[in-house]
């Protein structure tokens, strides 16, 4: 449920506006916003569940943790602007224009991203829905 999502929340998603939603077996089934949460009245978070909050989503991209950033960017778009990163089929990370343009900016200071393998064929599959 919502309230134990926000109960449950680590130092490290605090900052994040954009979560992912996983079915029982790991897999992404959608994802939802801060701004979602936030919407729901304080009465009804104890009982909404996240994939009911995700379900007003267009369903994520989904691409592999070594898709190069740019065939990211192109694929986005039509999406929702999300992309949530998986590795062995579970969700590690979320990205949004607002994540890639960080990582552009980051660049031109001398960050380096992992090089991608393979081509975006390979390392990519359209969203699921549970």
């Amino acid at each position: 449920t919502v309230q134990q999502f926000v109960a449950h929340l680590s130092p490290g998603q605090i900052a994040a506006e954009v979560f992912p939603v996983v079915d029982l077996d790991g897999h992404t089934s959608g994802v939802f916003t801060l701004a979602d949460l936030e919407a729901i009245p304080a009465k009804h978070r104890v009982d909404t569940q996240l994939g009911a909050v995700a379900a007003h989503h267009v369903p994520p991209v989904i691409v592999a943790h070594d898709l190069d950033a740019s065939e990211v960017a192109t694929m986005i778009r039509p999406h929702g602007n999300v992309a949530v990163v998986e590795r062995m089929e579970h969700p590690i990370g979320i990205i949004t224009p607002l994540a890639l343009a960080r990582a552009a900016r980051l660049s031109t200071l001398g960050w380096q991203t992992m090089p991608a393998r393979g081509s975006s064929a390979s390392t990519t599959r359209p969203g699921r829905k549970a």
